[in-house]
Protein backbone atom coordinates (compact mmCIF):
# COMPACT_ATOMS: atom_id res chain seq x y z
CA UNK A 1 0.00 0.00 0.00
CA UNK A 2 0.95 3.38 -0.75
CA UNK A 3 1.92 5.62 2.19
CA UNK A 4 4.62 8.17 1.44
CA UNK A 5 4.98 8.98 5.22
CA UNK A 6 5.97 5.37 6.30
CA UNK A 7 8.75 4.73 3.14
CA UNK A 8 10.26 8.33 4.44
CA UNK A 9 10.13 5.97 8.29
CA UNK A 10 11.97 3.56 6.47
CA UNK A 11 14.46 4.74 4.69
CA UNK A 12 15.59 6.56 7.72
CA UNK A 13 15.46 3.72 10.11
CA UNK A 14 17.70 2.55 7.95
CA UNK A 15 20.15 5.66 7.65
CA UNK A 16 19.86 5.20 11.50
CA UNK A 17 20.97 1.67 11.17
CA UNK A 18 24.17 2.60 9.19
CA UNK A 19 25.49 5.15 11.89
CA UNK A 20 28.65 3.94 13.91
CA UNK A 21 28.92 3.10 17.70
CA UNK A 22 26.43 2.54 20.62
CA UNK A 23 23.43 4.37 19.56
CA UNK A 24 22.71 7.94 20.98
CA UNK A 25 20.23 10.84 20.64
CA UNK A 26 22.54 12.51 17.98
CA UNK A 27 21.24 9.41 15.74
CA UNK A 28 18.40 10.93 14.97
CA UNK A 29 20.22 14.70 14.06
CA UNK A 30 18.45 15.27 10.61
CA UNK A 31 16.06 12.54 10.37
CA UNK A 32 12.70 15.07 10.39
CA UNK A 33 10.44 11.93 9.73
CA UNK A 34 11.11 9.73 12.80
CA UNK A 35 11.45 12.96 14.73
CA UNK A 36 8.11 14.10 13.71
CA UNK A 37 6.14 10.56 14.14
CA UNK A 38 8.13 9.80 17.21
CA UNK A 39 8.02 13.11 19.02
CA UNK A 40 5.71 15.53 17.38
CA UNK A 41 8.82 17.46 16.66
CA UNK A 42 10.83 16.98 19.98
CA UNK A 43 14.40 15.53 19.51
CA UNK A 44 14.47 13.92 23.17
CA UNK A 45 10.69 13.06 23.03
CA UNK A 46 11.24 10.89 19.57
CA UNK A 47 14.66 9.12 21.34
CA UNK A 48 12.85 8.34 24.27
CA UNK A 49 9.89 6.76 22.32
CA UNK A 50 12.31 5.05 20.19
CA UNK A 51 14.37 4.17 23.27
CA UNK A 52 10.81 2.47 24.55
CA UNK A 53 10.13 0.46 21.24
CA UNK A 54 13.85 -1.21 21.64
CA UNK A 55 12.75 -2.30 25.08
CA UNK A 56 8.99 -3.12 24.07
CA UNK A 57 9.72 -4.93 20.66
CA UNK A 58 13.48 -5.38 20.35
CA UNK A 59 14.79 -7.23 23.23
CA UNK A 60 14.57 -10.63 21.47
CA UNK A 61 17.11 -10.27 19.06
CA UNK A 62 16.39 -13.16 17.30
CA UNK A 63 13.43 -11.57 16.25
CA UNK A 64 12.87 -9.50 12.65
CA UNK A 65 12.63 -5.89 15.37
CA UNK A 66 15.22 -7.53 17.60
CA UNK A 67 17.80 -7.88 14.49
CA UNK A 68 17.08 -4.44 13.64
CA UNK A 69 17.86 -2.81 16.84
CA UNK A 70 20.87 -5.18 17.20
CA UNK A 71 22.33 -4.04 14.00
CA UNK A 72 21.97 -0.72 14.45
CA UNK A 73 24.18 -0.82 17.60
CA UNK A 74 21.65 -1.55 20.84
CA UNK A 75 23.79 -3.43 23.16
CA UNK A 76 26.33 -4.12 20.89
CA UNK A 77 27.98 -1.00 19.30
CA UNK A 78 31.09 -1.60 17.09
CA UNK A 79 32.68 1.13 14.71
CA UNK A 80 30.53 -0.40 11.37
CA UNK A 81 27.45 -2.07 10.19
CA UNK A 82 29.33 -4.50 8.45
CA UNK A 83 31.22 -5.57 11.79
CA UNK A 84 27.56 -5.77 13.46
CA UNK A 85 26.32 -8.11 10.95
CA UNK A 86 29.43 -9.95 11.39
CA UNK A 87 29.21 -10.88 15.09
CA UNK A 88 25.57 -11.02 14.72
CA UNK A 89 26.04 -14.40 11.97
CA UNK A 90 28.42 -15.24 14.69
CA UNK A 91 26.46 -15.01 17.74
CA UNK A 92 23.21 -16.29 16.60
CA UNK A 93 24.68 -19.40 13.96
CA UNK A 94 23.44 -17.76 10.76
CA UNK A 95 24.55 -16.41 7.77
CA UNK A 96 25.46 -13.02 6.88
CA UNK A 97 22.18 -12.83 4.30
CA UNK A 98 19.88 -13.99 6.90
CA UNK A 99 20.97 -10.87 9.25
CA UNK A 100 20.58 -8.64 6.95
CA UNK A 101 17.17 -10.13 5.33
CA UNK A 102 15.91 -10.38 9.02
CA UNK A 103 16.47 -6.68 9.86
CA UNK A 104 15.15 -5.69 7.07
CA UNK A 105 11.71 -7.26 7.90
CA UNK A 106 12.17 -5.69 11.29
CA UNK A 107 13.11 -2.07 10.06
CA UNK A 108 9.71 -2.31 7.43
CA UNK A 109 7.50 -3.19 10.93
CA UNK A 110 8.95 -0.83 12.66
CA UNK A 111 8.78 1.91 10.38
CA UNK A 112 4.71 -0.10 10.34
CA UNK A 113 4.78 0.67 14.19
CA UNK A 114 5.67 3.77 14.02
CA UNK A 115 3.58 5.11 11.61
CA UNK A 116 0.41 3.76 12.95
CA UNK A 117 0.54 5.70 16.10
CA UNK A 118 2.07 8.60 14.57
CA UNK A 119 -0.54 12.03 15.28
CA UNK A 120 0.22 13.76 11.98
CA UNK A 121 -0.03 13.09 8.08
CA UNK A 122 -2.80 11.35 8.20
CA UNK A 123 -5.91 11.05 6.43
CA UNK A 124 -9.12 12.47 8.46
CA UNK A 125 -12.71 12.34 8.89
CA UNK A 126 -15.84 15.02 9.35
CA UNK A 127 -19.06 13.68 10.61
CA UNK A 128 -21.74 16.58 10.84
CA UNK A 129 -25.39 16.35 12.01
CA UNK A 130 -27.73 19.50 11.73
CA UNK A 131 -31.04 19.12 13.48
CA UNK A 132 -33.86 21.33 13.04
CA UNK A 133 -37.55 20.68 13.83
CA UNK A 134 -38.31 16.91 13.22
CA UNK A 135 -35.11 16.08 10.83
CA UNK A 136 -31.51 16.62 10.32
CA UNK A 137 -28.87 17.19 7.63
CA UNK A 138 -25.92 14.83 7.67
CA UNK A 139 -22.61 15.54 5.79
CA UNK A 140 -19.52 13.07 5.51
CA UNK A 141 -16.50 14.16 4.35
CA UNK A 142 -13.31 12.11 3.94
CA UNK A 143 -9.93 13.66 3.46
CA UNK A 144 -6.83 12.23 2.19
CA UNK A 145 -3.45 12.67 0.57
CA UNK A 146 -1.18 10.56 -1.57
CA UNK A 147 -1.67 7.41 0.94
CA UNK A 148 -3.50 4.39 -0.72
CA UNK A 149 -7.22 4.61 0.39
CA UNK A 150 -9.91 2.16 0.56
CA UNK A 151 -13.62 2.91 0.17
CA UNK A 152 -15.70 3.65 3.64
CA UNK A 153 -19.12 2.44 4.12
CA UNK A 154 -21.60 5.04 5.71
CA UNK A 155 -24.85 4.39 7.56
CA UNK A 156 -27.30 7.01 8.61
CA UNK A 157 -30.46 5.77 10.86
CA UNK A 158 -28.80 1.67 10.38
CA UNK A 159 -28.89 2.40 6.61
CA UNK A 160 -26.15 2.40 4.08
CA UNK A 161 -25.89 4.86 2.06
CA UNK A 162 -22.10 4.55 0.82
CA UNK A 163 -21.46 5.63 -3.12
CA UNK A 164 -20.68 2.74 -4.22
CA UNK A 165 -17.97 4.28 -6.59
CA UNK A 166 -16.03 5.83 -3.90
CA UNK A 167 -15.82 9.11 -5.78
CA UNK A 168 -12.54 10.96 -5.14
CA UNK A 169 -12.38 14.61 -5.73
CA UNK A 170 -9.56 16.97 -5.67
CA UNK A 171 -9.35 19.65 -3.40
CA UNK A 172 -7.94 22.86 -4.88
CA UNK A 173 -7.71 24.78 -1.64
CA UNK A 174 -4.69 22.30 -0.51
CA UNK A 175 -1.98 20.78 -2.99
CA UNK A 176 -2.13 17.23 -3.06
CA UNK A 177 -5.37 16.43 -1.21
CA UNK A 178 -8.52 14.77 -1.75
CA UNK A 179 -12.09 14.19 -0.60
CA UNK A 180 -14.87 11.99 -0.49
CA UNK A 181 -18.09 13.68 0.21
CA UNK A 182 -21.79 12.28 1.05
CA UNK A 183 -24.71 14.93 2.02
CA UNK A 184 -27.89 13.82 2.96
CA UNK A 185 -30.72 16.33 3.70
CA UNK A 186 -33.82 16.52 5.83
CA UNK A 187 -32.99 13.18 7.40
CA UNK A 188 -36.49 12.32 9.30
CA UNK A 189 -35.66 11.68 13.30
CA UNK A 190 -37.28 8.90 15.04
CA UNK A 191 -39.95 10.81 17.43
CA UNK A 192 -40.85 7.69 19.28
CA UNK A 193 -37.15 7.43 21.19
CA UNK A 194 -37.46 7.24 24.60
CA UNK A 195 -34.96 8.98 26.88
CA UNK A 196 -31.37 7.79 25.92
CA UNK A 197 -32.93 6.81 22.74
CA UNK A 198 -31.11 7.45 19.37
CA UNK A 199 -33.28 9.84 17.17
CA UNK A 200 -30.74 9.43 14.81
CA UNK A 201 -27.55 8.16 14.10
CA UNK A 202 -24.74 8.42 11.22
CA UNK A 203 -21.32 5.82 11.36
CA UNK A 204 -18.75 5.71 9.19
CA UNK A 205 -16.39 2.86 8.92
CA UNK A 206 -13.10 3.71 6.81
CA UNK A 207 -10.81 0.63 6.87
CA UNK A 208 -7.81 2.86 5.30
CA UNK A 209 -4.30 1.25 5.60
CA UNK A 210 -3.37 4.36 7.81
CA UNK A 211 -5.78 4.55 10.83
CA UNK A 212 -7.91 8.19 10.26
CA UNK A 213 -8.67 10.48 12.90
CA UNK A 214 -11.79 12.32 13.41
CA UNK A 215 -13.66 15.26 13.93
CA UNK A 216 -17.39 15.64 14.44
CA UNK A 217 -19.82 18.54 15.01
CA UNK A 218 -23.38 18.68 15.64
CA UNK A 219 -25.59 21.70 15.87
CA UNK A 220 -28.74 21.03 17.43
CA UNK A 221 -31.64 23.66 17.86
CA UNK A 222 -33.69 22.01 20.10
CA UNK A 223 -32.30 21.54 24.10
CA UNK A 224 -34.04 18.57 24.87
CA UNK A 225 -31.86 16.67 22.43
CA UNK A 226 -28.39 15.67 23.13
CA UNK A 227 -25.34 14.29 21.08
CA UNK A 228 -23.16 11.54 21.39
CA UNK A 229 -19.82 10.49 19.45
CA UNK A 230 -18.18 7.14 19.65
CA UNK A 231 -14.93 6.13 17.91
CA UNK A 232 -13.94 2.81 17.40
CA UNK A 233 -10.13 0.84 17.05
CA UNK A 234 -11.42 -0.28 13.98
CA UNK A 235 -10.85 2.85 12.24
CA UNK A 236 -14.64 4.14 12.69
CA UNK A 237 -16.71 6.69 14.42
CA UNK A 238 -20.44 7.30 15.08
CA UNK A 239 -22.69 10.38 15.86
CA UNK A 240 -25.67 10.33 17.59
CA UNK A 241 -29.02 12.47 18.51
CA UNK A 242 -30.23 11.20 21.54
CA UNK A 243 -33.67 12.18 23.33
CA UNK A 244 -33.90 13.77 27.01
CA UNK A 245 -36.94 13.54 28.29
CA UNK A 246 -39.36 10.87 29.87
CA UNK A 247 -41.68 11.11 27.20
CA UNK A 248 -41.35 10.68 23.64
CA UNK A 249 -41.24 14.05 21.33
CA UNK A 250 -44.60 13.23 19.79
CA UNK A 251 -45.75 13.71 23.32
CA UNK A 252 -44.38 17.26 24.00
CA UNK A 253 -44.05 20.34 22.60
CA UNK A 254 -42.63 20.98 19.25
CA UNK A 255 -39.08 20.49 18.35
CA UNK A 256 -37.46 23.39 17.84
CA UNK A 257 -36.06 24.41 14.68
CA UNK A 258 -33.37 26.50 13.09
CA UNK A 259 -34.63 29.13 10.68
CA UNK A 260 -31.10 29.35 9.35
CA UNK A 261 -30.38 25.55 8.77
CA UNK A 262 -27.95 25.59 5.63
CA UNK A 263 -25.71 22.94 4.44
CA UNK A 264 -22.07 24.20 3.37
CA UNK A 265 -21.57 22.53 -0.45
CA UNK A 266 -17.81 23.58 -0.86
Amino acid sequence: MKDPTRDALLTELRVLRRQPGFPSIERLSGLSELIEALGMGDVHRAWERLERLQNGYGNDQETDIGAYFYLAGWGVGRESLNQRIEQYAKSFHCNERTVVRRADRGAVKLAVLIRDEAESSRPWGLLTLFQSGAKADVIVRLMLGFESWRPATVRVNGKDVSDPKFTIHRNEAVEGSFYHQIILQKVPLDLDALKHGTMASASVHWPMPVWPTWQTVAYVADPRIVTRTRTFRNRGVELKLEWTRETTSQESSPLMTNQRMWIDRS
